[in-house]
Protein backbone atom coordinates (compact mmCIF):
# COMPACT_ATOMS: atom_id res chain seq x y z
CA UNK A 1 0.00 0.00 0.00
CA UNK A 2 1.37 3.61 -0.68
CA UNK A 3 2.40 6.30 1.71
CA UNK A 4 2.79 9.50 2.21
CA UNK A 5 6.50 10.31 2.11
CA UNK A 6 6.64 13.75 1.59
CA UNK A 7 3.78 16.87 1.94
CA UNK A 8 3.59 20.47 1.59
CA UNK A 9 0.53 22.80 1.97
CA UNK A 10 0.15 25.64 -0.96
CA UNK A 11 -2.63 28.20 -1.42
CA UNK A 12 -6.28 27.67 -1.23
CA UNK A 13 -7.28 23.86 -0.13
CA UNK A 14 -4.68 21.98 -2.20
CA UNK A 15 -1.12 20.14 -1.08
CA UNK A 16 1.84 18.61 -3.00
CA UNK A 17 2.19 15.45 -2.40
CA UNK A 18 5.09 12.36 -2.48
CA UNK A 19 4.25 9.01 -2.37
CA UNK A 20 6.17 6.23 -1.86
CA UNK A 21 5.72 4.88 -5.29
CA UNK A 22 6.86 7.52 -6.63
CA UNK A 23 3.61 9.39 -7.81
CA UNK A 24 3.72 12.39 -7.01
CA UNK A 25 1.81 16.27 -7.64
CA UNK A 26 -0.93 18.41 -6.55
CA UNK A 27 -4.51 17.90 -5.14
CA UNK A 28 -7.50 19.54 -4.13
CA UNK A 29 -8.49 18.21 -0.89
CA UNK A 30 -11.44 20.54 -0.50
CA UNK A 31 -13.59 17.45 -0.65
CA UNK A 32 -12.02 15.76 1.98
CA UNK A 33 -12.87 18.97 4.41
CA UNK A 34 -16.26 18.41 5.37
CA UNK A 35 -17.52 17.80 9.62
CA UNK A 36 -16.54 19.98 12.45
CA UNK A 37 -12.77 18.26 12.70
CA UNK A 38 -11.98 19.55 9.39
CA UNK A 39 -13.49 23.03 10.00
CA UNK A 40 -10.33 24.79 10.81
CA UNK A 41 -8.10 23.48 7.85
CA UNK A 42 -10.17 26.05 5.80
CA UNK A 43 -7.97 28.78 7.85
CA UNK A 44 -4.70 29.11 5.86
CA UNK A 45 -2.40 29.36 8.43
CA UNK A 46 -4.17 26.11 10.21
CA UNK A 47 -3.71 24.02 6.86
CA UNK A 48 0.01 24.95 6.77
CA UNK A 49 0.95 23.02 9.62
CA UNK A 50 0.07 19.65 7.49
CA UNK A 51 2.72 16.58 8.62
CA UNK A 52 3.06 12.95 7.31
CA UNK A 53 1.08 10.98 9.89
CA UNK A 54 3.17 7.43 11.30
CA UNK A 55 0.39 6.20 9.19
CA UNK A 56 1.57 7.31 6.22
CA UNK A 57 -1.45 9.62 5.83
CA UNK A 58 -1.33 13.31 6.05
CA UNK A 59 -2.74 15.02 9.47
CA UNK A 60 -2.97 18.21 11.36
CA UNK A 61 -2.18 19.26 14.76
CA UNK A 62 -6.04 18.98 16.36
CA UNK A 63 -6.11 15.12 15.09
CA UNK A 64 -8.18 15.95 11.19
CA UNK A 65 -6.15 13.22 8.91
CA UNK A 66 -6.77 12.25 5.41
CA UNK A 67 -5.37 8.89 4.31
CA UNK A 68 -3.19 7.45 1.77
CA UNK A 69 -5.07 5.44 -0.18
CA UNK A 70 -7.81 8.44 -0.69
CA UNK A 71 -5.13 11.39 -0.88
CA UNK A 72 -3.47 8.28 -3.63
CA UNK A 73 -7.16 7.87 -5.75
CA UNK A 74 -7.60 11.89 -5.79
CA UNK A 75 -4.07 12.63 -7.25
CA UNK A 76 -4.48 9.90 -10.08
CA UNK A 77 -7.68 11.36 -11.06
CA UNK A 78 -6.90 14.36 -10.99
CA UNK A 79 -3.79 13.79 -13.41
CA UNK A 80 -5.97 11.19 -15.29
CA UNK A 81 -8.35 14.51 -15.94
CA UNK A 82 -5.13 16.73 -16.95
CA UNK A 83 -4.69 13.76 -19.87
Amino acid sequence: MEQVVWVRALSGCRLEVGFSDGLQGEIDVEPFLFGPMYAPLREPTFFQQVFVDSFGGVAWPNGADISAAGLHRRLERELALAV
